[in-house]
């Protein structure tokens, strides 16, 4: 059976399942468990072992794409990935969303183009959930690639971690996110490395909403238009650290748009820690970023890049901050602040192991 399901009513509900054998489709709707469900379906403490090779849209470990109905959405919680998923609008858990995820993981390798992600390859709102898996696309311009969410306009990520890699030719480009319109709570470890366009640690590019309470640990290359240690562009970011190099004009002799240790362009920015290293190739170049900052820190290293905005620190007060038990402690309060209304989404607390990040439940 190369799917359990391949089409799903609005009112179903998968759990306690899993797929171990190979699924390979040709045109639309690859998922390891089901090719398509509809919003209202719920899929729970569900797995997948078995590859996923499909078409052009809509491939998932789980399951390949969400078809809206209305105002209802689908949920899918407690799931996880181990295998190789590849194809147009990819991503560990689905391939494309309209709905809620919530506490699943994903660690296979996710290839593909138009929006590919750790978690989810478009759409959704994702919250505890983390990709180990590495991510590698070849996209346009326009489109999304992240360690979590792919592309993600219009949905959240919250409490959510990255350790994979992601690799793109072009596009926005992230360690949680290439778009979002808001990430929080999150962290990410992986390199970062884009040919061309938008590059950030946590986001390529943020919409309407704001970044707050994020970590990137990851090294950032690109040649492109904006390049950012947290976001590449945005708009308001607050209490967020980025420790990871930035390389600009990495894989070109060409200048690049404004890069900067917090955020190509973005503002206002506040409360937000540099201490990764710039090697610069163009003008632009900014330890914090091009926008509006205020109480936000650098350490200056041999580069030629433009302070505005930024104070300088020195490197033990710098490493204070950078130390990973500080924004555990961040992370946790925020967790519990959250825990506290019950009408919101319960966030899982962290925990720090032998140098590593990652969920206590």
């Amino acid at each position: 059976m190369l799917e359990i399901l391949s089409r799903l009513l609005t009112t179903i509900t998968i759990t306690n399942s899993h797929n171990s054998a190979e699924v390979t489709g040709s045109g639309q709707y690859a998922g390891g468990l089901a090719g398509l469900i509809y919003a209202g379906a719920t899929i729970d403490n569900c797995y997948n072992e078995g590859k996923v090779s499909g078409g052009s849209i809509g491939n998932g470990g789980i399951v390949g794409s969400v078809g809206s109905v209305g105002s209802t959405t689908a949920t899918i919680t407690n799931s996880y990935n181990k295998a190789d998923v590849s194809g147009g609008f990819a991503g560990g858990i689905v391939g494309q969303m309209n709905g809620t995820i919530d506490g699943c993981y994903n660690v296979g390798t996710i290839s593909g183009d138009s929006h590919v992600g750790g978690i989810s390859g478009q759409g959704g709102n994702v919250y505890n959930s983390f990709n180990r898996g590495n991510i590698s696309a070849k996209i346009d311009v326009s489109d999304g690639c992240g360690g979590i969410v792919g592309y993600g306009y219009g949905g959240t990520v919250k409490n959510c971690y990255n350790e994979g890699n992601v690799k793109t030719n072009d596009g926005h480009i992230g360690g949680i996110a290439g778009f979002a319109s808001s990430v929080s709570n999150a962290f990410n470890k992986g390199n970062i490395e884009n040919d061309a366009s938008f590059v950030g640690g946590i986001a390529g590019s943020v919409g309407d909403g704001d970044v707050d309470n994020c970590y990137n640990a990851g090294n950032v290359s690109g040649k492109g238009r904006l390049i950012g240690g947290i976001v590449a562009t945005g708009k308001a970011i607050s209490n967020s650290f980025n420790h990871g190099n930035i390389k600009v004009g990495a894989n070109s002799d060409s200048s690049t748009g404004p890069c900067g240790g917090i955020a190509g362009s973005a503002g206002p920015i506040s409360n937000c820690y540099n201490s990764g290293d710039i090697d610069p190739k163009g003008s632009l170049i900014y330890e914090i970023a091009y926008g509006t900052s205020t109480n936000s820190f650098y350490q200056k290293k041999d580069s030629n890049a433009i302070t505005t905005g930024g104070t300088e620190l020195s490197k033990e007060d710098m490493d204070k901050k950078m130390d990973l038990s500080y924004f555990l402690s961040l992370l946790n309060t925020k967790v519990e602040e959250n825990n506290k209304d019950t009408s919101k989404t319960k966030l899982k607390k962290w925990k720090l192991e032998n140098g590593n990040l990652s969920f206590a439940e």
